[in-house]
């Protein structure tokens, strides 16, 4: 038996069961929520399952939804990329979603001159902002749930592109009543003081930085005292103030962060490498007008701030 088939609907059931959610894949294929609610409509008849079902957390795919996109999601990704890439890519017309991988401190930096630039010359164009997962990196671009990573990475996986877009060095915020205005943080202070560290869940998901500091540290036999794990950046600086702790920062982060804060920022009192904030894509977008533009705009914003 032979079936005519609407490939935008594959598209769609891919969205469909990545997101687990009718409202969220209609906003990823840039469409109206009953448009979806059809395409889902239709594929049920065509493939004879349900493929989203409720559950107590809400929406879930059906085994067999799983089995076939992941069966047919490589031949999506390469008709997207053939879609996309036919004719020129014109800002001021395009309605397509950017999603990017980052830090706080990427978001911190890129994101609101970056969405200010869209704003004025890429209206129709929507981003959406995923936290930074350096060991699913690969993965999410290889699929196309990540259209580029912003961020610092000591160790790349193969077959990924990648650009320096700045640099950054990393200082150590303190308090002025522990470390007053003017005054040099020593290395015997920063070995005694508390600590306050930028880490997720788990004891090995450390952000890079502070496994840089570590290992400096480690070179001249220091260690030292975590009273606090927190994976917020934002709420470090404040906690920094009310408290007699230090935390350490990417230089850029530290002074816009602590603005309106008893809290001063430090060259820390040994040394550490520079750090690059690249951006990272992979080969299934490389050649692809619209994420070419979205690369060339990201370098423009920083180059604009100076950075």
């Amino acid at each position: 038996m032979s079936h005519k088939v609407d490939v935008h609907l594959f598209s769609c059931l891919d969205a469909l069961v990545n997101e687990a959610h009718v409202t969220r894949a209609a906003e990823r294929m840039n469409m109206s929520q009953p448009a979806m609610s059809n395409a889902l409509g239709r594929l049920r008849d065509l493939l004879g399952d349900p493929l989203l079902v409720r559950t107590a957390n809400g929406m879930s795919p059906t085994e067999r939804a799983e089995e076939i996109v992941a069966m047919l999601r490589p031949a999506i990704r390469t008709i997207d990329t053939v879609l996309s890439s036919t004719g020129p890519f014109t800002p001021a017309d395009a309605a397509v979603t950017f999603n990017i991988m980052t830090t706080d401190y990427g978001a911190l930096t890129v994101l609101p001159k970056l969405m200010a630039t869209l704003e004025q010359d890429a209206p129709n164009i929507r981003v959406g902002v995923r936290q930074s997962r350096p060991l699913q990196m690969r993965e999410q671009l290889e699929t196309g749930d990540t259209s580029i990573v912003l961020g610092f990475f000591q160790d790349l996986p193969e077959g990924l592109y990648s650009s320096v877009v700045h640099t950054d060095t990393i200082a150590c915020i303190a308090g002025e009543n522990i470390v007053p205005k003017g005054d040099a943080l020593t290395q015997a202070d920063y070995g005694k003081a508390k600590h306050v560290y930028l880490a997720g869940a788990g004891p090995d998901v450390v952000s890079t930085i502070e496994r840089i500091v570590d290992e400096q540290l480690a070179g001249v036999g220091v260690r030292r005292d975590v009273v606090l794990r927190i994976a917020n950046v934002m709420v470090m600086p404040h906690i920094v103030a009310q408290t007699d702790m230090l935390a350490v920062l990417p230089r850029r982060a530290a002074e816009q962060l602590t603005s309106g804060l008893p809290v001063g920022v430090h060259d820390l009192p040994f040394e550490t490498p520079e750090f690059k904030i690249a951006m990272v894509w992979h080969e299934r977008t490389h050649r692809d007008p619209a994420h070419k533009w979205l690369r060339q705009t990201i370098r423009k914003v920083v180059r604009e701030q100076g950075l």
